[in-house]
């Protein structure tokens, strides 16, 4: 099925669960209130404006959400589609790059990563953002084909990214511009005419600019926050989600897998071709640019999260396609590309079905009592330690040819599938806050509306439609709402709260999401 078969584990995984934090219940709430407001410029999460990201991702997954009664399945189809989307694209990148060997292998090298397995298919703004940057810069250098449609697609998708994520839709596509153009011959252009490069500007710009300049008409708080705050008002401040500079250098390869020992060697060999003059080699150094400057920059810009990355995924998918059909083709096939990966997932099975053994003995979980977690996991536990352990073994077994490469993507995709449908499914109930949300929404209290502490309200507004807000005010709340009040908090924060409000409130529910102990609070009578 040349690799599409992984699509299957991302439907699994968007069907079979929730919205889990931190990002799907803002996300979704976010969408869900465009409609409930009827407000579209500016966008609301629990009742508060939300200056944070553009609103493109929002609105397509309101319309989805809304047409099939909030289905959290039916909201993620906008990111599975751009996943789809970003693979297609992948596949006529390779075909017309490297050939037919390279498009063939960049599927499921491409979807049968952890990252992909892992994100593909959730409610994010990555996903689309990637799907856009993407199709910019395949359409930027498709150099034989016609300059003004060329730069009609290319400036629409960098502006349809900015709108989805902001201006780093434009950092993206300068990255993959100024590789490719590093990577030509000297004295060779892109292709593009000079009038066709304004109309580039123009279009990558436009959308982004005219949402801002009518949403701060609309609400003119938000003027500088859009304007400044979000971009240079940064620079002042602490960047959210800070982490050192060698963050990715120690993630990425991880999520990379299987195809982290491919993409080190396309790199490698990109560097040790530089001074050659043939198309494939060219080609294979403008991947290679285009993903170190990437890496590079993302990696000394202070926010790290892996998803950041995502936009070079299909760049790194590239690389290692056409690492493998050249490896192939020149017979310098080497078993450790697959045996490494083989031998870190063999080891992940290994220790998955030990943790599930020792779970049931009563001597070890005695030295180690967290092990008690996994028994909820039995059965899926087994599976996925079962199919990690075939899939890896076979792979090792057939570390001679890229068949072993074969067997490690489905080692992983077989992995996330069952994991989809059977431990996604018992993990919901302690990752998603519907149970809690509804036992909320039953109670007999009505409040105005209920602050939090230590706990991400979206979640519980979504689901229970109680008024949940980013308020922790309790003691403003105590005195407004009477014997109606509530207060959602989190176990740790308990102490914190002063005498006056442990005096005047009382535990009326315990539940736990997540991570997170979340005690439900009431006025005493």
């Amino acid at each position: 099925m040349g690799g599409w078969w992984l699509f299957v584990p991302l439907l699994a995984w968007a069907a079979f669960r929730g919205w889990w934090a931190p990002d799907e219940p803002r996300y979704a709430q976010i969408a869900r209130e465009c409609w409930d407001r009827g407000e579209w410029l500016v966008l609301h999460i629990c009742g508060d404006i939300y200056p944070d990201k553009p609103p493109l991702v929002y609105w397509i997954a309101g319309v989805f959400g809304r047409f099939s009664d909030w289905s959290e399945f039916a909201m993620r189809i906008p990111s599975l589609l751009a996943t789809l989307g970003s693979v297609l694209l992948a596949q006529r990148m390779a075909r017309r790059l490297f050939g037919e060997a390279a498009a063939r292998w960049v599927v499921p090298l491409y979807l049968g990563t952890a990252m992909l397995l892992e994100i593909g298919g959730r409610l994010q703004l990555d996903p689309i953002l990637s799907f856009f940057t993407f199709l910019a810069a395949e359409r930027l250098t498709a150099a034989t084909e016609p300059s003004g449609s060329r730069a009609a697609v290319s400036g629409l998708a960098l502006g349809l990214g900015a709108l989805s994520k902001g201006p780093v839709a434009w950092l993206h596509g300068g990255f993959a511009l100024v590789a490719a153009r590093l990577a030509l011959p000297k004295g060779q252009r892109t292709g593009i005419r000079g009038l066709h490069w304004v109309f580039i500007v123009l279009l990558a710009i436009a959308p982004a600019l005219l949402w801002a300049i009518f949403a701060s008409l609309s609400e003119p708080i938000l003027a500088d926050h859009l304007f400044f705050g979000q971009h240079l008002g940064r620079l002042s401040e602490k960047a959210p989600h800070e982490g050192p500079p060698w963050q990715h250098l120690l993630e990425m390869p991880v999520l990379l897998l299987p195809t982290t020992p491919l993409v080190i060697l396309a790199l490698w060999r990109a560097w040790r071709t530089r001074s050659d003059g043939e198309p494939a080699s060219r080609n294979l150094r403008f991947l290679a640019l285009w993903f170190a400057f990437t890496f590079l920059v993302f990696s000394i810009m202070p926010p790290k999260r892996p998803l950041y990355l995502l936009p070079i995924y299909p760049v790194a998918a590239l690389l290692a396609a056409q690492e493998l059909s050249l490896r192939w083709q020149q017979g310098a096939w080497r078993r450790w590309i697959v045996r490494v990966p083989a031998g870190l997932l063999l080891f992940l099975g290994v220790a998955v079905g030990l943790a599930l053994i020792g779970a049931r003995i009563p001597a070890v979980l005695e030295k180690a009592p967290k092990l008690d977690q996994v028994l909820p996991y039995g059965l899926a536990g087994a599976a996925l330690s079962l199919t990690l352990i075939v899939f890896s073994w076979l792979a090792w077994r057939r570390s001679d040819s890229p068949r072993g490469m074969d067997h490690l993507v489905q080692a992983l995709g077989l992995t996330f599938l069952a994991a989809g449908f059977f431990v996604a499914p018992v993990l919901d109930e302690i990752k998603s806050a519907r149970s809690l949300a509804l036992e909320i929404a039953a109670l007999p209290q009505k409040p105005e509306a209920i602050p939090v502490r230590g706990v991400q309200p979206e979640g519980y507004r979504y689901y229970g439609r109680v008024p949940t807000v980013r308020s922790g005010d309790l003691i403003e709340a105590l005195n407004r709402d009477g014997d109606q009040f509530l207060a959602l908090v989190e176990t740790r924060q308990y102490q914190t709260l002063s005498p006056e409000v442990q005096e005047r409130t009382v535990e009326l529910l315990r539940g736990r999401v997540g991570s997170r102990e979340v005690i439900v609070l009431g006025a005493k009578p």
